[in-house]
């Protein structure tokens, strides 16, 4: 199973798993959806939010299908990942779209680390 990260849609800072090696404070968000905020003290890496997991919320308690649906543009929703930092208590109508995270939030190039 491949890790899944983004980038946060208010700073664009990436959304490190807690195994990665960056500063713990890159894991802390909020998933936000049209319907509810939820936040994740310790990202893990695969989707996984307050318990949720975000792709069974795109499809339908199917997260087979909620990837595919992701991934081809289908979602019912699109992600919206805010750091903990920089949560103000925007709405989804509020924020952009997370970008997906090049680094698959662990991969990193520690010369490039960010702050």
């Amino acid at each position: 199973m491949g890790m899944f990260s983004w980038t946060c849609a208010v700073s664009g800072k990436s959304l490190a798993n807690i195994h990665s090696g960056m500063p713990p404070k890159q894991s802390k968000c909020y998933l936000v959806t049209p319907t509810e905020t939820i936040y994740e003290d310790a990202y893990d890496g695969y989707g996984i939010f307050g318990g949720k997991d975000v792709y069974e919320l795109l499809g339908n308690g199917d997260r087979n299908k909620g990837i595919s649906e992701h991934f081809s543009g289908k979602g019912k929703f699109d992600i919206k990942i805010v750091l903990k930092e920089n949560y103000c208590g925007q709405t989804y109508e509020e924020l952009p779209q997370s970008g997906d995270c090049e680094y698959q939030g662990y991969f990193y190039d520690f010369d490039d680390e960010e702050e």
